[in-house]
């Protein structure tokens, strides 16, 4: 019998999560919103000294070839792109000037008379070029999958051809656009890590590999903010003051510093080595630095996904009961040492379509118990969790054991489970072995991240893509298909995941952006572009 209390949390529920649209109506579409390029006026530079940024020797400054999470932000100062995505993930034109979304094919015009930093012109030919690479880029690849193909339309215009609809397709269009024919097929000696560990140690461990000479042969031509040049002591990037009709920062020349070990880079930066680094803490450990540091809101979602042969999680009314058993807030303060921000829905709270959504993160412990007696599990009381010889819940939780935030979290998920009475047995595996596990489908409730691609898509996880194994969201599934394809409403998709919920949404992850206390500026820095700010940093 479906008991009365849960069913009227999940009408709660769902009337909340309508709410999050409904009241947005009247709002303009941000990908529709016209931008302009914030064009800067010359301004005198405050101070001759240079900023000190880390690099990679021994990796490249290609976006289409680097490894290294350094080198792959300094790419973002040198190329830039059709769009760029600001912190409310809402897309704003960088060289694109304004796009037409008609269904399955995207068309967007680039602004004219662009030159790269060589002189040459800025045509959709580059772009279509720059999009081949980056469909078969690791880095790219992922938030490109819905495009089929690129086509030139004339010497401005390019013209998108997408597998289904997707009225956030701009958000996708934020790879670096690179001159025709600068891209250079190089070996890539490299091991390759997985994605939750320090990744530079590889890179470090071939720095002696890649030359002067061979470091700037291999560097794509752009038309970004800043061009590579080769100093006495190495490398700086030195301002591209023609860039979008003219770009003047008040300092003009960052000097590009030698990363000497991959735990170099905050020490560095307290000693003042660099003046800046950015991590985005997938290795799983956080220290304070001594420095100013600003949150950078990840688009990483983390939450809890199901084993579809387990009886009990099979049951929709069960998996509502743990998400209001789990205190998110404890989790992203806690467990994440206030490096997540807590959501118990499948988009980033940051996102502005989610502005005003009023959805309750709280636990509701009262509400829980008296479920779980309902459904004659185990009788409990607000103190003490008490079995009364019926059968408690106990799941089998699976964490990957080398990220201490996700094995912390895995704690707090079995303090605030037990106080229903619920037992959470924890197995904690390396990586290597956690991924094979998912794949088996050797687990009750898994631990998971995914990052979602820059335009919010569900799909994968609707879809159980982690294992054959996990709960699929079948009737969320369509709702939101039927959202991208014009034909429903979002609230009827969140309406319905709240009801279903195929996996229950923990919070979302942030990164670390630092810089030396030497540089006055207002600390800004965004997923897409960590520098997004960087013209107005002085001493």
């Amino acid at each position: 019998m479906y008991f009365k209390r849960v069913a009227a949390v999940i009408t709660i529920f769902a009337i909340l999560l309508c709410g999050l649209w409904g009241c947005k109506g009247g709002d303009p579409d941000p990908a529709e919103e016209k931008t302009t390029v914030d064009q800067s006026s010359p301004v005198t530079v405050d101070d001759t000294r240079t900023i000190r940024l880390p690099y990679v020797k021994g990796d490249y400054l290609d976006p289409y070839a680097a490894d290294s999470l350094a080198n792959m932000e300094l790419t973002a100062l040198m190329y830039d792109p059709l769009y760029t995505v600001n912190e409310k993930f809402e897309p704003r034109e960088v060289i694109a000037s304004g796009s037409s979304n008609s269904g399955r094919s995207l068309s967007v015009t680039i602004i004219n008379s662009l030159k790269f930093t060589d002189g040459a012109a800025l045509t959709g030919e580059d772009v279509v070029y720059s999009f081949d690479l980056a469909k078969k880029t690791e880095a790219y690849s992922e938030r490109l999958v819905n495009f089929e193909s690129a086509s030139a339309s004339g010497a401005y215009t390019v013209v998108f051809s997408l597998k289904a609809n997707d009225p956030f397709a701009e958000n996708c269009l934020d790879f670096p656009i690179i001159k025709k024919g600068t891209h250079k097929d190089v070996e890539k000696n490299k091991s390759k890590t997985n994605k939750e560990t320090d990744e530079t140690e590889v890179q470090l461990a071939n720095a002696e590999k890649t030359d002067d000479e061979i470091f700037l042969s291999t560097t794509p031509v752009g038309s970004g903010r800043y061009v590579l040049k080769k100093t006495d002591g190495g490398f700086s990037l030195v301002s591209n003051q023609d860039r979008l009709g003219g770009y003047f920062p008040r300092i003009n020349e960052i000097e590009l510093v030698r990363m000497t070990n991959a735990s170099s880079v905050r020490g560095g930066l307290e000693v003042g080595e660099y003046d800046f680094y950015f991590d985005d803490l997938s290795s799983g450990i956080y220290s304070r630095v001594n420095a100013n540091t600003s949150r950078v809101i990840l688009n990483n979602l983390i939450y809890l996904a199901f084993n579809s042969e387990n009886r009990a999680l099979s049951d929709n009314r069960i998996r509502l009961i743990l998400s209001m058993a789990v205190d998110r807030a404890q989790i992203a303060d806690m467990a994440y040492q206030g490096n997540a921000v807590k959501s118990a829905l499948p988009f980033n709270p940051a996102w502005s379509k989610t502005e005003g959504a009023g959805v309750s993160t709280a636990q509701r412990l009262d509400e829980v118990r008296a479920a779980l007696e309902k459904m004659g599990f185990t009788k409990v009381n607000k103190y003490n969790a008490v079995n009364d010889g019926k059968t408690p819940l106990e799941f089998t939780l699976l964490v990957n054991g080398d990220n201490q935030f996700k094995v912390k979290t895995a704690e707090y998920l079995t303090r605030q489970l037990a106080q229903v009475n619920i037992v959470i047995n924890t197995r904690k595996l390396p990586y290597k072995d956690y991924a094979q596990a998912v794949k088996d489908g050797e687990f009750d409730i898994l631990l998971a991240e995914t990052r979602l691609t820059r335009n919010m898509n569900l799909l994968p996880l609707l879809k159980g893509g982690l294992s054959e194994k996990v709960i699929p969201g079948e009737l969320s599934l369509e709702s939101y298909k039927a959202f991208l394809e014009g034909t429903g409403e979002m609230s009827k998709f969140i309406s319905d995941f709240g009801v279903e919920l195929p996996f229950v949404p923990l919070c979302f992850r942030m990164g670390i952006a630092a810089c030396a206390r030497t540089l006055r500026m207002e600390l800004k820095a965004w997923e897409s572009d960590v520098f997004c700010d960087i013209q107005t940093w002085t001493f």
